[in-house]
């Protein structure tokens, strides 16, 4: 999405998530690590199927898509893309601008094809839903960037995990969420090239 008026409090309404036609089986037996993707923007409704599947709400108690460790939810998925970094309201199904510029190329240590692909999930842990369960966040982002890559693959889409970011730029990216938040994972993902 291109769009050259965003600022930070822009709403972001995604579409409803539809479901993917790939098996579970097939997207476990063809997923692999993609560094190597297309300058074909994501379309907001791929990007509700993958954010669905990373962090959707399932059940009226807040169950969540993935698991957590003492269902405490802790880690939540911002999208970082060429007009900012969105925080994921999965309650209203919708993205939040919490920092305008593109920030993809701060969101790794030297893989250039991170600044050029379409989108990162930048997979953060909130301090006070995570207070005595820290040690449990980069298990927690794990299970969630699994997901992500099922889903991208269910999409023919390609993703790849990555641990190579600078914390401190990527806290500072968040803008005033950062305060409150701690970078554990991205994932970055697009259509394949």
């Amino acid at each position: 999405m291109t769009n050259t008026m965003t600022s930070v409090g822009t709403v972001r309404v995604l579409p409803r998530p539809a479901a993917a036609a790939m098996s579970l089986t097939d997207a476990l037996a063809s997923r692999r690590s993609v560094r190597d993707y297309a300058e074909t923007q994501v379309t907001d409704e791929k990007l509700a199927y993958i954010l669905w599947a990373a962090a959707g709400i399932t059940a009226e108690d807040g169950s969540r898509t993935v698991p957590s460790t003492m269902h405490k939810a802790a880690i939540d998925p911002y999208v970082i893309d060429e007009n900012g970094v969105w925080r994921f309201d999965a309650k209203k199904n919708e993205l939040v601008c919490v920092a305008t510029g593109d920030k993809r190329a701060d969101s790794t240590l030297g893989q250039d094809f991170v600044a050029k692909a379409p989108v990162t999930l930048l997979l953060v842990a909130d301090k006070a839903r995570g207070a005595g369960i820290e040690s449990f966040f980069s298990t927690d982002a794990g299970c969630m960037a699994m997901v992500v890559q099922l889903a991208t693959e269910a999409l023919g889409m390609g993703s790849v995990i990555r641990g190579s970011f600078d914390a401190a730029k990527m806290t500072a990216a968040l803008g005033e969420d950062g305060a409150a938040k701690v970078p554990v994972l991205c994932v970055t993902l697009g259509e394949v090239a």
